[in-house]
């Protein structure tokens, strides 16, 4: 019994500790025009991208209406606030390719923003709604 019960609290304080230390990165949508983007966490991001609203296994970069990638120097820079068609210090903008301005986002059209980073990604949905952006 007494055995059984040592290797119980092990399992336990195994799955505990590596859930502590898994990296994790988290974003959220602060409200405004352009939307602007707060990203927190302890872990690296590769590179950020706004979508068109789009079926789910089309929301990914070769869709991307904005992205951006930080250098090595940037990459774990957090917390950190993105504004939309604004790319911070650090960072370099893959879309569009020439360096210009993204399109405009649209009153009541709904974007997905999405993060890719060293383990996964995240990212969520918004819709510009009498000026601002809501998150959905």
């Amino acid at each position: 019994m007494k055995n059984r019960y040592f290797k119980g609290t092990l399992v336990l304080i195994c799955c505990v500790l590596l859930s502590s230390c898994e990296p994790r990165l988290h974003a959220k949508i602060l409200a405004g025009y352009p939307p602007t983007f707060h990203l927190d966490g302890n872990d690296q991001m590769i590179y950020f991208f706004v979508c068109p609203e789009l079926p789910e296994n089309q929301r990914n970069e070769a869709n991307a209406i904005w992205q951006i990638s930080p250098d090595n120097e940037h990459n774990k820079t957090w917390p950190l606030d993105i504004t939309y068609g604004t790319v911070p210090k650090g960072f370099t903008q893959i879309t569009p390719k020439d360096g210009g301005k993204p399109p405009a986002l649209e009153e009541d059209k709904q974007y997905s923003y999405h993060f890719v980073r060293g383990s996964g990604g995240g990212g969520g949905a918004f819709l510009i709604r009498t000026g601002t952006a809501v998150e959905q």
